[in-house]
């Protein structure tokens, strides 16, 4: 143990198990998931390939020789001294004297340095051919399910127009449809201490199932729309809506083959009422089992609803309005928003060219697109037909 090149790579080695240590807590995790497995990976080996060149940040090694080379200017830097103490050990052989003088071990220690590069090459390497499998094929399986994911998204935001194409409407009742025989509704608004009656939120807050502030538990069952007819009927009550569809974001929470949950949110203004023309934000979400004809059955609804920001209301609206169309819109039934997605997925249009052109071949999924594929090789589709 009086070797100080022999002590200094002692330390340099508890660095290296340090951080192959914490990247193996890391896949030990149980919702550790395939980017962070790739991620830890290459962090690792940059981590390792950088202590090559110099000691690890705040590591054991950098600690060794700070001590090394305060002991060595505490001692006036005598010359010819080749002898040092570190824990009590008399380090008197080998690079030590080199070592506290301050230098890069690289110019003072040569022999270190090269046990050091060396063991940094070996375990580099062997990183590399444990892992190659993720790190050889990143790149597609980190796009693995991409596909899916985007059917998914485009199911749910055909979803949410249909929806609120209803809602906005001014008749909610065939609202009915989308829910669950026992589905179950809840609102809240933020907590305020102004007086509802003078606030735009008024006509919300008394439905406002906020446990923070409603603290008599038979109000909260009360406030708790179940089954839904009751939800529809009371969805019926409440102001009439414009939503901005534009400002729209939505996130997947949970999808499995039972269950799919999502946030919607986005803002929206009264167009009746003396909140007219308010223009308020809202999250929702919403928790949907499978239904016939592949469709979506909601089961909880949750709506939050509060004022619009300041920035919220600079940007609500400002999307060019639908132009008005004489003829009534028809509504697609579950199975045609289904084949509308998976057409606008494998065609590339966005969903207003996809179902014009499945609305041409009388929703002939088949017919649509081999017509599709001759226009597009004819260079007869638009650009603007694949802008989503």
């Amino acid at each position: 143990m009086e070797d100080g090149t022999f002590v200094a790579f002692c330390h340099f080695l508890s660095d290296l198990f340090s951080s192959i240590s914490n990247f193996s807590l890391l896949l030990q995790k149980n919702d550790v998931i395939l980017p962070q497995a790739v991620s830890g990976v290459e962090s690792l080996l940059a981590t390792i390939e950088a202590m090559a060149a110099r000691p690890k940040p705040d590591g054991k090694l950098s600690e060794f020789l700070a001590a090394m080379k305060k002991q060595h200017q505490q001692k006036g830097g005598e010359p010819g001294r080749q002898w040092f103490k570190y824990q009590e050990v008399t380090l008197s052989k080998g690079e030590a004297a080199k070592l506290a003088e301050g230098q890069p071990i690289s110019q003072c220690a040569p022999r270190l340095q090269r046990a050091i590069e060396l063991t940094c090459e070996s375990t580099v390497k062997h990183l590399k051919n444990r892992f190659s499998s993720i790190l050889d094929n990143r790149l597609e399986l980190l796009d693995h399910g991409v596909e899916e994911v985007n059917l998914l998204l485009q199911h749910v935001s055909t979803v949410l127009a249909r929806y609120y194409s209803i809602y906005d409407s001014g008749d909610r009742q065939p609202l009915l449809d989308a829910y669950h025989d026992g589905a179950s509704l809840s609102l809240m608004t933020p907590y305020s201490t102004q007086n509802p009656s003078r606030s735009s939120l008024g006509e919300y807050h008394k439905d406002s199932r906020n446990l923070k502030w409603v603290k008599d538990s038979t109000i909260w069952y009360c406030l708790l729309k179940h089954t839904r007819l009751n939800v529809v009927a009371f969805l019926n009550e409440l102001p009439k809506t414009q939503h901005d569809t534009a400002s729209f974001t939505v996130d997947v929470n949970t999808y499995t083959n039972t269950l799919l949950s999502f946030t919607v949110s986005g803002v929206f203004k009264e167009v009746d009422g003396k909140s007219r023309d308010s223009t308020m934000a809202f999250s929702r979400v919403f928790i949907t089992v499978p239904s016939g004809n592949s469709g979506l059955c909601i089961v909880n609804d949750q709506i939050f609803i509060r004022m619009a920001t300041t920035e919220e209301i600079r940007r609500a609206f400002v999307a060019p309005a639908p132009m008005p169309s004489s003829s009534p819109v028809p509504t697609l039934t579950a199975p045609q928003q289904d084949m509308l997605a998976a057409f606008s997925q494998k065609s590339g249009m966005n969903l207003e060219w996809s179902q014009k052109c499945l609305q041409d071949n009388e929703w002939d999924f088949n017919r649509a697109a081999q017509i599709f594929t001759q226009l597009k090789t004819d260079g007869k589709i638009p650009d603007v037909a694949f802008i989503k």
